[in-house]
């Protein structure tokens, strides 16, 4: 493009995102309108411009304060606007995320709180096509990265934890840039203490500080002895800690019942006015949390949250850090981590790796890690029972937070398993093969149907020809029983027969069993054979089952019929 070629589509897109800029409510269509006939052909050139001019009305926000509600307005505006931009390919994919990694360099970490929401807000849009490794990926990595650097960890923790979301969303667990792959510790957190004469548990503590700084390189110069003993030394001086708060808290409730007593004894009518008089007085005094109003008060509770305090090293805050069941629980912690890290080091566990790492990656080179001697592994076991039973008598809810604790590391423990003996494989889903999924949507579908009509059978007929049809086994009529009844040579026969007779008319004549037939008494057959002449209720057609195949094997059995013969 020509310099007056520029010059021209400079002003004419400038005038254009000013007219954009002005309205109130911006649509697409409003956009498309301003900014459609210069981006016919939407070249680089075009794009590069864009980005010149848009640049100059960020800059423009200057003008306003940056910690006022208009200057978070117009500056999400122009955010959104960028977005629109990009999604209708006026400009790069990055440029968003450039724009915002502008504002926020020049503002305080408060003003990037409240601009963070536009990433949270257009979340899908804005990571849509990102790739981990290059462009759109790279800028976001590094753009969050500054974020969480310039926020204090002491008062902007739950920042940080918005961000880091945020990224666990935007990149792929497996991602190689967030997992620390070779295990290095951040050593650039270095505390500076005074050492006194006067108070030799502090200079043990603030110096077991600097020891466990590093664990890399605690367990290469091997001092894991020297860190061990001082953490014993403290567990130690926090569990006398706790031992007075123990002794402070059963006199202060003992102080307690006595004066309840003594004020119950000696209840004479003017303490009683006395006492009245008094808590008509309290009840008069406006509480300060009441003139708070609900949302006030929850903003107070949630910023007391989210503070981290920042432990000073001074001798003469020491007695009383000690004294602070929160201080205790987050150095008991901190001993736990570091516990867990130099436990790693032990035999076993350099076995269980290098074993691992070597049915997955014959060919890996073998890890480089220090080890540890099983003394060291058995004063680390001993210190562990003596944290988490710390850990548990830690008021509120001490042992709901120890298994949490616990429930971490554990899950921590997975994760290094992951990371140092499996090298970071991929555990995401993979998608399902086209085919094999189609074909298993096809199977359900045709167990899921209904019968509908049933197929021809037919051929089964023709497949068993009855060549012994006459040796088909019957089952005899209530007159065919009957008659051989009357033929009996035996009382057992006789016994047979009758109950033949009897299961015969339970088949067809099921109506006749009743009282008038007295069952058990003489010429009780006669009366159910006339019973069954005069009523032929359920009678088959023609009265009889000859024209069935023996449904009841039981009775063809008895008398004698023959087993049937089928051809296949």
């Amino acid at each position: 493009m020509a310099l007056e070629a520029i010059d021209m589509f400079q002003t004419q897109l400038d005038v254009a995102i000013q007219s954009c800029l002005s309205e109130p409510n911006l649509t697409i269509q409003k956009l498309q309108q301003q900014l459609g006939p210069l981006f016919a052909d939407k070249s680089d050139a075009k794009k590069t411009q864009f980005e010149i001019v848009m640049g100059k009305h960020m800059l423009s926000l200057l003008e306003y304060d940056g910690n006022s509600e208009e200057y978070i307005m117009e500056a999400r505006k122009r955010l959104e606007f960028i977005l629109y931009c990009t999604d209708e390919g006026y400009c790069e994919e990055v440029l968003p995320l450039a724009a915002f990694e502008d504002l926020v360099d020049w503002q305080p970490i408060e003003v990037s709180m409240k601009l963070f929401e536009f990433f949270e807000k257009h979340k899908r849009r804005l990571l849509k096509g990102l790739t981990p490794n290059k462009g759109k990926g790279l800028v976001l990595l590094r753009l969050f990265n500054n974020l969480i650097r310039r926020a204090p960890k002491s008062n902007y923790s739950h920042f940080n934890g918005r961000v880091l979301i945020y990224l666990s969303n935007a990149f792929p667990l497996c991602e190689r840039s967030g997992v620390n792959p070779r295990g290095e510790c951040n050593s650039e957190n270095i505390t500076f203490y005074d050492e006194t004469d006067d108070n030799q548990a502090c200079n043990t503590f603030w110096s077991l500080q600097n020891l466990l700084n590093n664990p890399v390189k605690l367990v290469e110069s091997g001092e894991v002895d020297r860190a061990l003993e001082d953490m014993r030394v403290v567990v130690n001086k926090f569990e006398s800690a706790c031992g007075e708060e123990r002794m402070v808290e059963d006199e202060r409730m003992s102080m307690e019942l006595d004066r309840e007593e003594d004020a119950m004894d000696v209840d004479t009518d003017r303490e009683k006015r006395k006492r009245d008089k008094e808590e008509d007085v309290v009840e008069n005094v406006p509480d300060k949390k009441q003139k708070l109003s609900n949302d006030d008060e929850g903003e107070y509770e949630k910023e007391a949250y989210m503070h981290i305090p920042k432990y000073l090293p001074s001798v003469k805050l020491f007695e009383h850090e000690m004294k602070d069941p929160e201080f205790r629980k987050f150095i008991l912690v901190q001993f736990l981590i570091i516990l867990q890290y130099i436990r790693g080091c032990s035999s076993s566990e350099r076995k269980f790796l290098e074993g691992a790492r070597a049915r997955i990656h014959p060919r890996m080179i073998p890890l480089s890690m220090p080890s540890i001697s099983p003394k060291q592994e058995e004063s680390i076991a001993e210190l562990w029972t003596s944290i988490t039973a710390q850990l548990e008598n830690i008021p509120p809810h001490g042992k709901e937070f120890t298994e949490r604790i616990l429930h971490t590391l554990s899950r921590e423990k997975v994760w290094i398993y992951w990371k140092f003996a499996q090298y970071c494989p991929d555990f995401s889903k993979s998608q399902p093969i086209p085919d094999l999924s189609k074909q298993s949507a096809e199977r359900s579908a045709q167990l899921c149907a209904p019968l509908g009509e049933l197929p021809d059978i037919d051929w089964v007929v023709k497949r068993r020809e009855m060549k012994n049809a006459h040796k088909v086994v019957k089952v005899p009529s209530l007159e065919e029983c009957y008659e051989a009844l009357k033929h009996h040579e035996s009382n057992q026969e006789y016994i047979v027969k009758r109950w033949q007779t009897i299961r015969a008319a339970t088949r067809n004549h099921v109506l006749l069993i009743h009282k008038k037939i007295e069952f058990g008494k003489p010429g009780d057959m006669d009366r159910l054979i006339e019973a069954a002449n005069k009523n032929p209720i359920g009678s088959l057609e023609g009265g009889t089952d000859e024209a069935h195949t023996a449904s009841d094997p039981i009775i063809a059995n008895e008398m004698g019929s023959p087993e049937p013969e089928l051809d296949d």
